[in-house]
């Protein structure tokens, strides 16, 4: 069940365990196949008494099965899921330092990826959005998050809770029609429907896909790392700066992306630039215009000189 090639044997593991199948399936499997894990899970308290209830479960359980269990309980100033996705990272990187955790790994499945995409093309994602989850990736310094059930359905999790006696809890919030996800998640089956295959199927074939569609965008990002060190004039802490006449002549695959590297290296937490925001700068700076300044998320401010003032493109970030 597991992709093995993404969690090294000798390593201590986190597992993230909402008490649900797949993050059940996810700490099992890896009990089973000896790995040295620790459970960890986040109560947002969201849900009263139901919250507290998952947290008792998933501590008895590992109990049970002398696995270590630790929780934490954070506190959101609202429920927005973007807020919660934010605190729940931050407790499981918390509880995988305290525990001497590299490694911090999540039951995402192949039915995540297919809602992701599904999300991301909805908000008007480009071909990195359409990439889905990475099974892999860099969380803080020193603590990998990886994804080792990606290739697996969500069906296939809950075959192997039972075949192996393990009970897992139901999140009644994922009926709620409130998160934009539940909804698009609700939609699938008629998805699938009109395709005349099953979800199941949807889903394994939307992970495939967006294997190849990471393994693009891999490539074409690296292309633009390329490209930003070429065009780039000045590179301090707060301030990149880069030729905006040899940034017009690329093309504009690489344009977008190499404003998106650009904001990136100078807030690598940067995610918030949207695909629309990039492409009116791009187009604005390929056209020549006139002098511009726009004000961009995660403190990022992108200025163009225009073709009076050197053809300069400044990024830099806005502090305080």
């Amino acid at each position: 069940m597991l992709n093995n090639s993404l969690l090294p044997l000798s390593a201590k593991i986190l597992a993230a365990v909402s008490g649900g199948a797949d993050s059940l399936a996810l700490l099992m499997a890896l009990h089973q196949a000896n790995f040295k894990v620790v459970a960890g899970h986040v109560n947002h308290g969201l849900r009263g008494a139901e919250s507290d209830e998952d947290e008792n479960f998933v501590l008895d359980l590992c109990a049970w099965h002398g696995i270590r269990g630790i929780s934490r309980r954070v506190f959101l100033h609202n429920s927005s899921e973007n807020e919660a996705r934010q605190a729940r990272y931050q407790a499981l990187e918390e509880m995988a330092r305290s525990h001497d955790c590299a490694i911090i790994a999540t039951g995402h499945t192949a039915d995540d990826v297919l809602e992701t995409i599904l999300l991301n093309w909805l908000r008007g994602a480009s071909i990195a959005g359409l990439a889905g989850i990475p099974p892999r990736r860099e969380l803080a310094e020193n603590l990998l998050l990886v994804r080792p059930l990606l290739h697996v359905t969500r069906q296939e999790t809950r075959a192997f809770c039972e075949t192996n006696d393990y009970p897992w809890r139901e999140d009644s919030s994922n009926q709620s029609e409130i998160y934009t996800r539940n909804r698009v998640r609700h939609l699938l089956p008629q998805v699938a429907h009109a395709g005349s295959v099953s979800t199941e199927q949807l889903a394994r074939q939307t992970a495939r896909a967006a294997l190849l569609w990471r393994e693009d965008n891999e490539f074409l990002n690296v292309m633009a790392r390329e490209q930003r060190e070429l065009l780039t004039l000045q590179h301090g802490e707060d301030l990149l700066v880069l030729n905006g006449v040899r940034f017009a002549a690329l093309p504009a695959s690489i344009g977008r992306r190499v404003l998106r590297v650009a904001v990136q290296s100078l807030n690598p937490a940067a995610r918030e630039t949207g695909s629309e925001l990039i492409e009116n700068a791009r187009c604005h700076i390929a056209e020549a215009g006139r002098h511009m300044v726009w004000q961009w998320p995660d403190q990022i401010s992108l200025e163009w000189t225009g073709p009076l003032a050197g053809n300069r493109i400044r990024l830099r970030v806005v502090r305080g």
